[in-house]
This record gives structure tokens, sequence and C-alpha cells, in this order.
């Protein structure tokens, strides 16, 4: 149960990008547009912003030449950037390894048995042979405050000889401290877990980021709550794991900070020979609530690792490209990149207007992908107009969300929410080219009302 969470965990950090093959439509004149406007919506840096301090020399990747661009059409109900925020995840479970030479009685608390309270055993580790865990549960009581012991089953065949069982409800059982007591050293190690349906006592576990790159700072946060109110004087132990292999690594150290927070710093984790991959921080939280009942917890968040190579110096031009009736072909943006190592990179960015809510949502995209060498390159961004015009936004269109994804290894190495704060002023729908011919895509989210044909 604790691997199928960890890869659930391991899916979640996972960065996506992508890249299409379509060579872009050739232009007409570009005419040139002012870049700054005080009545946009200027950004500054933001906490989720993915910015490399440093460039770093590494191998060549074997990677493919070519140039790839594309452009689409993008929701414009959705926000710009919410999805890069880190949210925490919730715990309310407890887990407890006991090693195959694990003898004797151990103590773990269980501060709720309401609902559907649960407890599981199961073997942990790789499985050896066939039957292990009948073994594993044949080895292990669990009694509760009271002696009584709970994974014990009559059988189905009618005879007096129990039956071990590997999913104990704890309905009708006492809240306390139960016993986990072993008949003998075992065939492997063994793990006991509990789900707790709906209790009062949550861990919740964010990483600053989601990205953590070589030579910046990665920070993991863990909150313990009873009932809303901080647990103050937990004791938690963590672990770094390597998401990719499931290998523990190294200790993490977490610091009470106040208010029932407590923080770990994960970067001095990290140097040039630390696999570029996903990492989980696992953390088990105990010690007394508020109310006075003993508890224990257990979580995982992740985070992916990378070593930056190429970074967006510049945003240096952009131009409105326009056909012979005058109308707007297409938004282009120049900008200048830097990369200290051979990689395929994709460039990509996204162009968005103010709504009649005063946020900003998404209008288009567009990608660039080649092969780079070290050194700098510019490289053009170009946004479709009739892509933007199925939107029905008008006004300011602000750049935003410029990135760098490695598809060499995987890694987002920069991601800009500000854009530079570039702008293309005062658009107007009826000056957009239209387009005479629809993606099935694109057709789609026509029929669905959120882009228009019109």
């Amino acid at each position: 149960m604790k691997t199928a969470n960890t890869l659930l965990v391991i899916a979640s950090v996972g960065l996506l990008a992508g890249c299409s093959t379509r060579t872009p439509e050739p232009t007409g004149n570009p005419t040139s547009s002012t870049s700054t406007s005080n009545i946009n919506h200027y950004v500054g840096p933001l906490p989720t912003d993915v910015a490399p301090q440093r460039l770093y020399a590494r191998p060549a990747l074997p990677v493919e030449a070519g140039v790839a661009t594309s452009t689409q059409a993008l929701n414009p109900t959705t926000v710009i950037g919410k999805e890069y925020t880190p949210v925490a995840t919730r715990h309310v479970e407890s887990f407890h390894h006991f090693d195959a030479s694990s003898r004797g009685t151990y103590k773990i608390p269980v501060d709720t048995t309401a609902g559907a309270s649960s407890i599981f055993i199961s073997p942990y580790g790789p499985l050896a042979y066939t039957g292990v865990e009948d073994v594993v549960r044949g080895n292990v009581d669990i009694l509760d405050p009271n002696g009584v012991k709970v994974n014990a089953r009559a059988s189905k065949l009618g005879t007096d000889n129990p039956r071990v069982m590997s999913w104990v409800p704890l309905a009708g059982h006492p809240a306390g401290m139960y016993t986990v007591s072993f008949h003998g050293a075992g065939p492997m190690d063994t793990a006991v877990e509990a789900r707790f349906d709906n209790p009062d006592i949550v861990l919740s576990l964010r990483p600053a980021a989601l990205q953590h790159l070589l030579g910046g700072e990665q920070y993991v946060e863990a909150t313990l709550t009873e009932a809303g109110k901080p647990i103050l004087g937990a004791h938690l132990t963590s672990e770094l794991i390597h998401g990719e292999q499931i290998k523990h690594l190294m200790p993490v150290s977490f610091t009470e900070v106040g208010g029932g927070v407590y923080r770990a710093a994960v970067h001095p984790l990290f140097n040039e020979g630390s696999d570029t991959a996903a990492y989980l921080v696992d953390v088990d939280a105990d010690g007394v609530a508020p109310s006075g009942v003993a508890f224990q917890r257990h979580g995982e968040t992740g985070f992916h690792f990378g070593i930056p190579t190429a970074q967006v110096v510049d945003v240096l031009a952009q131009r409105q490209i326009t056909n012979s009736q005058g109308l707007t072909t297409a938004f282009e943006v120049d900008l200048k990149i830097q990369s200290s190592s051979l990689d395929r990179l994709e460039i990509s960015g996204k162009l968005t207007a103010v709504g009649a809510d005063g946020v900003e949502h998404p209008l288009a995209s567009a990608f660039y992908g080649d092969a780079f060498q070290p050194g700098t390159r510019v490289v053009t961004l170009s946004f479709d107009a009739g892509n933007v015009r199925m939107t029905r936004l008008e006004g300011d269109f602000m750049v935003r969300d410029l990135q760098i994804y490695s598809l060499g290894t995987n890694t987002l190495f920069s991601r800009e929410q500000a854009g530079h704060n570039r702008v293309f002023p005062g658009i107007v729908r009826d000056q957009l080219v239209k387009h005479e011919q629809f993606s099935g895509a694109q057709q789609e989210l026509v029929s669905e009302g959120v882009l228009f044909d019109d």
C-alpha cells in the first residue's frame, strides 16, 4: 500500500512538456508595436517562478537537431499560473515498519477508531516467495487497549481454527495504545498501516516548489493540526527517497518554526553528482495532540530535481505580422537563449488578456524546439492570431509564462510568469485574421462554448 502511495506521489510531480513538428506558416511584413504601457498588469517575481541561479556545463546529450514549432488556442476560462503553485497534501494515515528480526511487543498509537478506520498488515519489501503474506500475517498479533486480538476471524469452513486478517476494521474497538506482538523472527519486514476515517489529527506536506534546480534553495514544510489547532512539540523523522529507483538516500531534518509548522531544507542534500529525477520526502510524525491523545502520522511529498544548462537572457523584440488586407496574422516575440551544454530544448510562452473579472486568462501558446549548442541564440515564438481570435478576448495582450524545458533530461530549466512584462496593446478582435478551417480539437471546443468560430 505504501508503495502504491509512493508511485502516486511520483506521478504527481512529473513535469510535462510537448513539442509539435508542425512548421510555421509563411508570415507577412512585420509591423512594430510598443512593449510598455502603464495600464497593463505588471507582474513581479513570483514564488512559483523557476529561475536558475547559474548554468552548469554538462556532458553533451545524444539529442536530435531540427526545428519544431507549434501554436494553439488555449481555454480562456482558466487562470494563468495557478497550475504551478504547489498544493499541500493531506495525510491521515500512520505507518509502522518492523524489520524481519523484530520480536516481542511494540506499542503504536491509534487516536480514533471511528467510521471505516482500519489497520492493514502486509510484507514490506519485494516478495521473495509465494505465500509470504500469510507467513507475515500469521507471525503478528495486534491487540487493542483492552487486550482483545483484532486481527483474527473465524474460519469460513466452520472449524475452530482462526485465520489471520490483512485488513482489520477498528469499529467497536477503543482508541488508545495498540500492541503489535511478533511470535518470532519473520521471513521479511512487516508493515503495519492504519487508515483513519475523518480524523481530527492531520499531517499536511508541501514542497516550496515542484521543480528544484541545483544552486537554488528548496524547502519542505510539514503542518500538524488537531481539529484546526496547531500541534506543538511533535517529533518528525524523515528520509529523502529517489522517486524512480525507490531508493532511500539520506535523512532529512525538520525544525519546528511555530504554529504547528515544521520545515526542512533539502537543497544541501543535492550536488552535481545527484541524479536528475523525481524525489520524495518521506515523513513520520508522532507526539501528543492538544487533546492529550498520542498520535502517529505518515506521509510523502515530492518534487523534481535538475541541473540547469539554459535560460532566457532577454526578450529582444516583438512584432505584429499583417497580411495584405492589414489583418494581424501572428504575434511574434524574439527571445535570447543562453545554453551551457548540448541539449534539445523546448521554448514556450503564452499570450494572456485581462477578462471582465479583472484576472488574466490565457489566449494562446507558442512553442519552439531544437537542439541547442553551448552559447547564445535568438529564437522566435509565433502566436497564431486566428487562434487568439477564437477566444473573443480583446485589449492588451501580455506575454507570459516563458519557459525552457529540457527534453534531454525532462527538466524545467526556467519559467518566468511575468514574461518580462511585454505587451501588445489595444488589440481589437476584428483586426485579427479569421481561420477558414478548424481542427477537430478546435471544433470540439467550439461545440462546448469555450472557443468561437465567428
